[in-house]
Formats: C-alpha cells, sequence, structure tokens
C-alpha cells in the first residue's frame, strides 16, 4: 500500500491520532490500543518540546486517511508506532518500521543503542516485521483492566484522609510533590504540571488526590476517559514513599472508577512495567486482571 510521511502540523493532527486509538480501541475491546490519554500524558509531559514536529511523524494513504503515526524519542533510539486497525494486515507496519530505522540509525551507530519500539502482544503483523529484521523481544509492560458497568466497593481512607474534588492550579507545588515523591528520582516540576494541566484531555475532576492530615498530597491516580469507546485509563498511578501500605493507592484507584463510572464509562485500563513486582501484585487488590502484554522489541546496529 502507497503511504507517505510528514510531520506533525498542529492540534488538528493531534486529535487524529486520538481518532486512530479509538479506532484500535474499538477493534480489539480497549485491549490492544493505547488510551486516548496516553497521548495527553506523553506530549504534555513526558515528551513535551517546544516543536513536536521534529518528534512525530504521521503517514498518510493516497487520499489523505491517517495510515498511521510514529512518536520518536529525542534522545534515545525509541520510537512508538501505531497502525490502523484496519490496515494492520497491510505492509503499511513494514513501510514505518523500514523508516524509523533509517532515520534512527545513524544516532544508533554514533551512540552505540539499539533501535526498539514496543508493541501489543496481539499485534501480529507488526511483530512478524519486526522478527524479520532481527529485533529481538523482552518483556516491558502489562496491561490490566476490569469492567466498570458493575457495582464497585467503596473507596476506604484512613481517618483525616480525604479526596479532593477537583484538582486546581493553586495547589500545582503540591500536586508535583507527591508525584516527584512517589517516582523518585522524576522530573516532574510544578512548572512541569502546569503545563501538563493544558493538556486538552485533562480532567481536574479525574486527576484523583488522596490529602492526608497534615495537607500533604499523599496519593493520586491520574484518570483518562474517551465517551466513544466509553472506557477509562490510569496514568501515571502513585502514593507518597512514607505514607505506603496504607491502602492509599487502592482508594484513589477506586474513587477514580467511581467517577469514571458516573461519567457512563463501561471498562477502564491501566499499565505497569512486568517487572515491577509491586505493580504487578498491587492492581490485583483493586479489581484489575492482565488483559495484554506490550513486549518490547530491541535490533542492535
Amino acid at each position: 500500500m502507497n503511504i507517505k510521511p510528514r510531520p506533525y502540523a498542529g492540534m488538528d493532527d493531534l486529535q487524529a491520532m486520538k481518532n486512530l486509538a479509538i479506532a484500535g480501541r474499538n477493534a480489539t475491546q480497549n485491549r490492544a490500543h493505547l488510551h486516548p490519554g496516553d497521548l495527553d500524558w506523553w506530549l504534555f509531559y513526558g515528551k513535551r518540546q517546544d516543536d513536536w514536529s521534529a518528534i512525530i511523524t504521521l503517514w498518510e494513504a493516497e487520499k489523505g486517511e491517517l495510515a498511521g503515526w510514529q512518536i520518536f524519542s529525542s534522545k534515545d533510539c525509541d520510537y512508538d508506532i501505531a497502525v490502523h486497525p484496519a490496515l494492520q494486515d497491510t505492509d503499511c507496519g513494514a513501510q514505518m518500521i523500514d523508516w524509523a530505522e533509517a532515520k534512527l540509525l545513524p544516532r544508533a551507530k554514533a551512540e552505540t543503542k539499539p533501535i526498539a519500539t514496543a508493541v501489543y502482544a496481539n499485534e501480529t503483523s507488526l511483530i512478524a516485521a519486526l522478527e524479520a529484521r532481527n529485533y529481538q523481544c523482552r518483556p516491558d509492560f502489562t496491561l490490566f483492566g476490569q469492567p466498570l458497568d458493575v457495582e464497585l466497593p467503596t473507596p476506604q481512607l484512613p481517618e483525616g484522609f480525604h479526596f479532593l474534588e477537583a484538582m486546581r492550579p493553586e495547589w500545582v507545588d503540591k500536586r508535583a510533590d507527591v508525584h516527584f515523591n512517589a517516582f523518585n528520582p522524576s522530573a516532574m516540576t510544578a512548572e512541569k504540571y502546569a503545563a501538563f494541566m493544558e493538556a486538552p484531555g485533562y480532567d481536574p475532576t479525574l486527576d484523583i488526590v488522596v490529602v492526608a492530615p497534615d495537607g500533604r498530597f499523599a496519593a493520586f491516580a491520574m484518570g483518562w476517559i474517551d465517551d466513544e469507546t466509553r472506557s477509562g485509563e490510569f496514568e501515571p498511578v502513585g502514593t507518597r514513599g512514607e505514607m505506603q501500605r496504607k491502602g492509599l493507592g487502592k482508594a484513589a484507584l477506586l474513587e477514580g472508577m467511581r467517577r469514571m463510572q458516573a461519567r457512563g464509562m463501561t471498562y477502564v485500563t491501566v499499565c505497569t512495567h512486568t517487572t515491577d513486582e509491586g505493580n504487578m501484585a498491587f492492581y490485583p487488590t483493586a479489581g484489575f486482571k492482565i488483559i495484554n502484554t506490550i513486549p518490547r522489541y530491541e535490533k542492535k546496529v
């Protein structure tokens, strides 16, 4: 199939990328495509920069339909790849992989780093194309999910703790602080969190925060929803180090699911590193079950 790459050109392209993610989730019952909220989190925090055209490539078919997209790391030789579900069994993925390799090869050779990407375990055509090009697979992420069209447990907090009804800009210092503490080391700052709150899919009522009796933010679960697929996602989730083992993270997830359910969502997912034994044991305590894996494919050059 004839597809052509072009650089990212603005917010309309971001919505088109989200629409492709939605199509993928619709095609796989929310199990084999990232959530639209992932793009808000990635681009407005994780990969935030002044010029996204330097790291994002969109691939279009002859009539201008979006066939897929790629997001490149600005530092390593990694790239994320998404192909429209209607084109999974064409050579579109292979063309995108070859183009990414050519783009990343000089850096990979200069810095002796592998070229790498991650795909869902049931994206069999992409996996076949990667394996044909000598990519090696290793475990990376595990995807958990659970239905929301059921009765949910009531979240329980220790005495003196409470939930924010909605995140506010004046609390950005404390919100950045709990994120930094939970993921220390972390690149999070108050300035970065304030910028992240400008993401188009950000909803302050779904930025679930547990507040400790002393006023510090103790735990959080950032929720995202998509009305078309009626699906939610949590990304990221964390608890302040000295306040772990109190059930705060589980309570934040349950409160988030309760709010998502009230908004009409019927399914929710969350992802973690497969090697993170703590999270792998934690998410089932909040009702989640493993529904997919997202292995990493690396090619040494």
